[in-house]
């Protein structure tokens, strides 16, 4: 199997799996509640609090603003609909986010604002502006980087814009593809809130964070024995968060400069072939190649590589068998033919050249099955 969608979960990483391992192998923080008052309890409160310190250094931020979370969907969940200004009546958001947010923003009957993006897949910083001048805001979330097209996004200068124009708006990222990719200092971002999940950096699935500026209230239905600063009760799991810290310590000190060389090989790959187009040439986070391919269906494409077996994802999304146009996509102004074809490539710390080599051979063969799937030439 070769293994290239990073973006959607990147494989456990050894360092993880054994801190994991070496906290199951003891008697502190196996199955241990760190909510206990025993000295077992303190032990796993101890590791679960040192996991907590060691993600904050990563990212810039305080420990006691890491609130730990289920999982990034959850982080989202909980900032989009738990942070508000009072009195504000708009929630904007970009047109690019991920589902955790868009899907979230649209419930509680409040008014969504959304924030277009250039036809390179990038916030349009100056519409934006305009857009948001004469509102009145309650929240703004707008992520670090795009999950599907792996564009960065202006969040610093929008948030600069926004406490001189709206000061007092809580203005949050959903950050969990920017993760050890590009670089994150929440202290210094004005940002109130930002999400993160372990999966995406070699951590393990289950476990996310919701960072949370100190001295910022948010409303949560997590009712229960008040973890986390109250926002999201329930035992946390020890192993579990000491995993996410290993992993996104080793992340965001890791070298990307193989990975770019691995994906700047697919482009050059990608761009020889008749009717395959590359999605944007804006900056993107290390370990993005997304294309379209004119005649076929993502649907149609993952078929092929699958029958080589080679994991990637789809830029459309398929429900009930059916290829939808990529939400993304038709935001950056493309067709429903070119947003119905897409296929995002991600790969990450455990590829290797020969899996590079692999899928540039397979290619052309999975595009010419793609087409005749499609019914197209």
């Amino acid at each position: 199997m070769i293994y290239l969608d990073y973006a959607a979960s990147a494989p456990l990483r050894p360092v993880a799996r054994t801190k994991m391992l070496e906290i199951w192998d003891t008697n502190q923080g196996n199955g241990l509640n760190p909510s206990s008052l025993h000295v077992g309890g303190r032990g796993a409160r101890e590791l679960l609090e040192q996991a907590r310190a060691d993600i904050a250094e990563c990212i810039g931020a305080a420990a006691p603003e890491v609130i730990f979370t289920a999982g990034g969907t959850e982080a989202d969940a909980l900032a989009v609909r738990g942070l508000w200004k009072e009195g504000g009546d708009v929630l904007a958001i970009s047109a690019i986010e991920h589902a955790a947010i868009s899907e979230n923003a649209r419930e509680g009957g409040r008014k969504l604002l959304v924030l277009p993006v250039t036809e390179s897949g990038v916030l349009n910083l100056e519409k934006a502006q305009e857009l948001l001048a004469s509102e009145n805001l309650g929240l703004v979330s707008v992520m670090a980087v795009n999950n599907e097209v792996g564009t960065i996004q202006p969040v610093l200068e929008l948030t600069k814009w926004l406490a001189l124009v709206h000061p007092g708006v809580p203005i949050h990222c959903d950050a969990v593809q920017g993760a050890g990719k590009v670089p994150l200092d929440f202290s210094a971002s004005g940002l109130t809130a930002m999400s993160l999940a372990a999966h995406k950096v070699g951590g393990p699935t289950g476990v996310g964070a919701l960072v949370l500026k100190k001295g910022v209230t948010l409303k949560s239905d997590r009712l229960g024995g008040g973890q986390e600063r109250g926002v999201r009760s329930g035992t946390q799991s020890v192993a579990g968060a000491a995993g996410f810290a290993a992993a996104l310590r080793q992340a965001v000190t890791e070298d990307h400069t193989q990975t770019e060389q691995y994906c700047e090989e697919m482009r050059r790959a990608l761009r020889q072939i008749k009717g395959v187009k590359l999605t944007t040439s804006a900056p993107t986070a290390p370990g993005f190649v997304h294309f379209s391919v004119a005649g076929a269906t993502s649907e149609g494409l993952l078929f092929g590589f699958d029958q080589q077996g080679i994991c990637v994802s789809a830029g459309a999304a398929c429900k009930a068998g059916v290829a939808r146009p990529s939400n993304v996509l038709l935001a950056m102004g493309r067709s429903e033919d070119e947003a119905i074809g897409t296929v995002r490539v991600t790969p990450g710390w455990n590829t290797s050249e020969s899996d590079v080599v692999t899928f540039i051979r397979a290619l052309p063969g999975v595009i010419e099955i793609a087409r005749k799937l499609g019914g197209r030439k």
